[in-house]
């Protein structure tokens, strides 16, 4: 969408993947003087090129692009990452360090995973390595301009270790513009809930993957007594309990 203060002032969001899908989530943001990536992930459930945000939409070129801003380490939003470089895009992407560790480790993950399968993997080792070393790491509450328009400030989001909700400052009081990235309100066993105030805000970005009329989840006090009641019985059976659960964020 289009937000006009005059003919010259424009800021514009393109949805590049993860609209009314799960996976790659990839939106291009562009000010009257930059052009800045908010997430760059892949869609792990897909096939083909359904996997990969759509690049090649008219008004994204590479060799144009000024930043890259990553949410956090998953890899539906950073998991791309390492090809823009692989293509040779050669500026800066903002993310939090535990959101660089993390996300590096990853994405070379994902080329072993990849590699068992006996798929090609779109990129190779050298490509995370460079995606590291052009990592500008920012702490919480700490801004920092990126682009001669755009100034971000990170806020906590509970959803993962490092994961940031992201308020961007676009020109001279233009437009205040909110990325959630995934979120979390309710403060948990490991991570506090979410930043829900920001100084100004115009336009948020949130998402929604649990956001249906039927997504109705038992409380977390319910659930937490529920696996606590499985470990004991099988425990007292002599059993062994297995909890198969996605290694990033869900196992801890």
């Amino acid at each position: 969408g289009w937000t006009r203060n005059n003919q010259h002032e424009l800021v514009r969001i393109s949805f590049l993947g993860a609209s009314r899908q799960v996976g790659r989530s990839c939106f291009l943001l562009q000010t009257p003087e930059s052009r800045v990536l908010l997430d760059c992930g892949i869609n792990v459930a897909a096939q083909g090129q359904e996997q990969y945000p759509i690049l090649d939409a008219p008004e994204f070129k590479l060799e144009e692009l000024d930043a890259v801003v990553i949410s956090h380490p998953h890899l539906d939003h950073v998991g791309f990452l390492p090809w823009l470089y692989k293509m040779g895009y050669n500026g800066p992407c903002y993310m939090t360090g535990p959101t660089r560790d993390v996300g590096a480790l990853l994405c070379l993950d994902a080329i072993g995973v990849s590699q068992k399968e006996a798929n090609k993997s779109i990129y190779g080792a050298k490509d995370v390595k460079e995606m590291v070393k052009h990592s500008i790491t920012l702490e919480y509450e700490e801004v920092t301009d990126i682009t001669p328009d755009i100034r971000i400030t990170f806020y906590n989001a509970g959803h993962t270790i490092g994961s940031a909700i992201t308020h961007i400052h676009i020109g001279n009081g233009l437009h205040n513009l909110v990325y959630c990235g995934d979120y979390k309100f309710l403060r948990t066993q490991l991570l506090e809930p979410a930043v829900n105030r920001f100084p100004r805000v115009e336009t948020i970005i949130t998402e929604s993957t649990y956001g249906a009329r039927d997504d109705v989840f038992a409380s977390r006090k319910a659930c937490e007594d529920e696996i606590v009641q499985v470990i004991k019985k099988t425990v007292e059976r002599g059993g062994k309990v297995l909890v198969p659960v996605m290694g990033v964020g869900r196992s801890q």
